[in-house]
């Protein structure tokens, strides 16, 4: 009974943080980047069925519309994240930004499977030469009755055309992400290299998050 107590207490202590996300591989994510102090909650979790439209032109537009959609729905502080792809060699017309779907699905005409956006962007980087450089533009929001916070962080990739074997369901595009250094896709990784590429990143999360949790 004791240890019941003891662990319950330890739940209860948690910080509870709102995900404004239906996606339950970014969910998972961050989950592991928040670690035990967290309790990680989802639109779902909350009886949310319907996600803002993520129509902005930027990451930055994108995050803080999700966060303040979540917020305004709920009552509750809310945090949300939205990347985009910048693809080196392409121009500004071409680049798919935070709509890295919505390019693929202009092309083909329907909702992609991560299958076709692998497709898409090895073509895209084929013509480029079969590898390229490019960078994710990784926004991060909170929303809540004190108002609208933003971050950012830049991540510098390598990309090319041939994909792994290996895919994760619901982040294609890390079986085109390459690191030389260690002759490795991202999707080949060890949970341990994974942690160490993206702790600049985790880093990151854990420190906006860190300044408004409860």
């Amino acid at each position: 009974m004791a240890q019941i107590d003891f662990l319950a207490s330890l739940y209860m202590a948690r910080k509870t943080i709102l995900y404004a996300t239906q996606n339950p591989a970014k969910l998972e994510t961050l989950k592991n980047i928040l670690g035990p102090e967290y309790t990680v909650l989802s639109l779902s979790d909350v009886g949310i069925s319907d996600q803002a439209h993520e129509d902005g032109a930027s990451p930055k537009e994108n995050s803080i519309k999700k966060a303040r959609a979540c917020f305004v729905a709920t009552g509750k502080p809310c945090f949300a994240m939205d990347f985009g792809l910048f693809i080196d060699g392409i121009s500004d017309a071409e680049q798919p930004g935070p709509h890295i779907k919505k390019a693929v699905e202009k092309v083909i005409g329907h909702n992609p499977t991560d299958e076709e956006i692998i497709e898409y962007y090895s073509d895209v980087i084929y013509k480029l030469g079969g590898k390229t450089t490019a960078h994710w533009l990784r926004s991060f929001a909170f929303s809540s009755k004190d108002g609208d916070f933003c971050d950012e962080i830049k991540i510098p990739k390598i990309l090319v055309s041939t994909p792994s074997k290996k895919k994760f369901k619901g982040f294609p595009m890390i079986s085109l992400q390459f690191y030389p250094e260690l002759s490795k896709y991202e999707s080949e990784m060890s949970p341990e290299e994974k942690e160490d590429i993206m702790k600049t990143t985790h880093d990151a999360v854990r420190e906006f998050i860190n300044k408004f949790s409860t």
